[in-house]
């Protein structure tokens, strides 16, 4: 009985959410999306002799290292302009709630992460970023799409932009799971391989909703963990990888950084103040 439900899981599941959690074969579409770059004469942008970027505060081969080393790139931070740019755009534009069939709605709309009908609201997403130059300015970065590209293996032909107000207030966490929000330790298997780019807009901290991680974790986990749940407890992942490992990125607005999210992350849930997150995937 057991077999058959698990071989229907596996049917019923898309291929790459079933083989993208495996580090060799993420690898292996990396080899095979090269050849085709490759076969339409392209090739993967050069790390030395870029130009100057406003954006990256490191240089690209070593953003490329620590990424490959610990899955993290600390080496993105806005400009004030950019950041004000980009606020002014949030408190204006409109947003949807996951999974409710709801008329979009506006930041100002959402007081204590309630609407005025009372309809929650954990986490919002706008409905079109690109509308806002600074937002598309970050994602065609030549120097973000090279560090991107060169850690990927191949120059990456999807990048989806999110842009996400998580709301302080309702302190109901299995509320907050029912709307997609990903307060738990999880990995992601988005495609066979994929990489984000994470931009705080907003000063961020352990009680506005900061990002947690455990460097290393894309390249290190249990068997039992990569055939089973991409999800696991606080619990768990302090007990396997110590508590002194998981890293919590705190910053000012404008403070970003790059991410191979098959690592295993979380968002804390804010409970002193709204968080206003830039999110770009690159796969």
């Amino acid at each position: 009985m057991n077999a058959l439900y698990y071989a229907r899981r596996i049917f019923k599941t898309r291929r790459s959410y079933i083989l993208g959690r495996f580090h060799t074969v993420r690898w292996m579409y990396a080899c095979w999306m090269r050849q085709q770059d490759r076969f339409r004469g392209r090739s993967l942008p050069p790390l030395k002799g870029l130009p100057a970027s406003e954006i990256i505060c490191m240089e690209p081969s070593a953003a490329v290292d620590a990424l490959h080393k610990t899955a993290l790139a600390q080496c993105i931070m806005l400009p004030p302009d950019m950041v004000n740019e980009i606020v002014q755009f949030a408190h204006h534009t409109k947003y949807k709630l996951a999974d409710k069939d709801i008329p979009p709605f506006r930041y100002a709309d959402v007081q204590n992460a309630q609407l005025s009908d009372g309809t929650f609201v954990p986490l919002a997403r706008c409905v079109d970023p690109t509308q806002c130059p600074a937002i598309c300015k970050v994602r065609d970065d030549p120097v973000i799409q090279a560090i991107v590209a060169n850690y990927l293996g191949y120059l990456p032909p999807i990048q989806d932009v999110s842009l996400y107000w998580s709301f302080a207030g309702g302190e109901l966490n299995f509320e907050r799971r029912r709307f997609l929000q990903t307060i738990e330790y999880h990995y992601d298997v988005h495609d066979y391989n994929f990489c984000y780019v994470h931009i705080y807009l907003t000063d961020t901290d352990v009680k506005s909703g900061a990002h947690v991680l455990v460097p290393g974790s894309h390249k290190s986990k249990p068997f039992r963990w990569l055939i089973g749940s991409a999800r696991q407890s606080d619990e768990a992942i302090e007990n396997y990888y110590g508590k002194e490992k998981i890293l919590c990125l705190e910053g000012p607005a404008g403070t970003g950084f790059i991410e191979d999210t098959s690592c295993f992350h979380k968002a804390l849930v804010p409970v002193s103040a709204d968080r206003l997150l830039l999110q770009i995937r690159y796969h």
